[in-house]
């Protein structure tokens, strides 16, 4: 004979259970666009400034030299330059980068006002930095690009060195000198805002 199965029904009971849903925490850094996908929300964080060291201020300072100020002064600041090329009342002076690095320069051109009442004094024309760790307020700097330079000063193209550029905001007393092949700032110089003369010198 054939084995006969017998089929019992088990009655299967299926309990649901209702959980109320938890009310969504309200978080104002998370945006739900759908039922899958959260976007977060990232704050924008404001730009450190730089040290007071490497600061630039536009027509005043670049770090530890001032417009304006006193050369002996820059020499009790920064120590004797690298080097050094004067003649008739003016001088350039250059301090190289660690262990001479030819590439970090911050040269300083000064000069006396010759016949004026204190022509002994030789005084800071323009200063002109090429290390990328001088730094505006708004974190311009060597490396920017022109892009850059256009969104933060009203730069005009003034001169022509060679593969360099040089724009300037003479409102504001400052230039870059941009490569024309990259269009990235390779020096930054700050002068007397308004004086067509310091900002045309050439200290490159």
């Amino acid at each position: 004979m054939k084995p006969f199965f017998r089929l019992l029904a088990i009655p299967v009971v299926v309990m649901a259970c209702t959980t109320k849903p938890k009310p969504a925490a309200q978080n104002s850094s998370t945006t739900t666009i759908d039922s899958s996908v959260a976007v977060t929300k990232t704050a924008t964080s404001p730009k450190r400034q730089p040290a007071a060291e490497w600061l630039i201020v536009p027509g005043k300072s670049v770090g530890k030299v001032t417009i304006d100020e006193n050369a002996d002064s820059v020499l009790i600041a920064l120590g004797q330059p690298n080097l050094t090329d004067g003649a008739m009342g003016s001088a350039l002076l250059t301090w190289l980068g660690k262990n001479g690095d030819s590439n970090s320069r911050v040269s300083v051109f000064t000069q006396r006002d010759m016949g004026g009442p204190d022509e002994t004094v030789s005084r800071v024309k323009q200063i002109r930095v090429t290390s990328p760790q001088f730094k505006t307020a708004e974190g311009i700097g060597a490396g920017a690009t022109l892009t850059d330079l256009s969104a933060h000063y009203s730069i005009k193209a003034v001169d022509k060195y060679k593969q360099l550029k040089v724009y300037d905001d003479l409102q504001h007393g400052i230039a870059f000198d941009v490569d024309s092949l990259t269009n990235r700032c390779v020096a930054i110089s700050v002068h007397t805002p308004f004086n067509r003369n310091a900002a045309h010198m050439n200290l490159r």
